[in-house]
């Protein structure tokens, strides 16, 4: 009887800390990694709206003006980078029509800096974000929109590692989570909506297997500890 309280009381502590962390993860992951794309085709100067400079948060579905040799009045649409963006942007590529063209390096004054390739001043195909502070952002764009697999490494200054795959610029497939501590997470979004079961460790060996219906844990919840059942709940 005494083991089975402690099992079931270890099991409900681990849930209640699977369902905190959960909840603070989809928050937190949701702002890291959200995309948002403003189709914009502009025909003049006075059409590269808006200019990331008057937004509160400068990131993406905005114009950046970019310093470009030889060239004047020249645009980026989109974010150097989801997590550092502060301009000016210089560009070593082309400028064609205002906007930032073909192959070449964005960097700001952080000294972060994005190689890759454009297309009407918009992301196209495999780029390189490479952080001052040592993280690195591996990105798959199509037009400017995320579409493909992303991956996320902080593991330089301590923090973790993301593997997303976005369609459309939603994330939509495969999703990791690895902090550098042992805990993990895995499992599958559809449009930016957890789906089926999820995996979730820790580094002292216990491992939930976490079902989402819609968005929404639902079902039952299994936690083991090295291989042995905690308990199952339902949620």
């Amino acid at each position: 009887m005494d083991q089975q309280r402690v099992n079931c009381d270890g099991a409900h502590a681990v849930v209640a800390s699977v369902l905190d962390l959960l909840k603070k993860t989809r928050a937190i992951a949701g702002a890291m990694l959200a995309l948002s794309v403003v189709a914009v085709s502009p025909s003049g100067a006075d059409e590269f709206t808006p200019l990331c400079a008057d937004l509160e948060a400068a990131r993406e579905g905005c114009w950046t003006p970019v310093v470009v040799a030889g060239h004047q009045g020249c645009h980026f649409h989109g974010a150097l980078s989801l997590y550092y963006h502060e301009p000016p942007l210089t560009w070593s590529g082309d400028c064609r029509d205002g906007m930032a063209e073909g192959n070449g390096v964005l960097e700001d004054d952080l000294g972060n800096r994005s190689e890759g390739h454009l297309v009407a001043g918009r992301k196209d195909g495999e780029w390189t974000t490479r952080h001052a502070n040592g993280g690195i952002v591996t990105e798959v764009h199509v037009e400017g929109t995320a579409h493909g697999l992303w991956t996320f490494d902080f593991s330089a200054h301590g923090g973790r590692s993301y593997v997303v795959n976005y369609k459309d610029g939603l994330k939509h497939g495969r999703w990791e989570r690895r902090d550098p501590g042992g805990y993990s997470e895995t499992g599958t979004l559809e449009e930016d909506i957890p789906i089926g079961t999820w995996t979730v460790t820790w580094p002292n060996g216990v491992e939930a297997l976490v079902p989402y219906e819609d968005g929404v844990i639902h079902g039952e919840m299994t936690v083991t500890r090295d291989g042995h059942p905690l308990g199952t709940l339902v949620s």
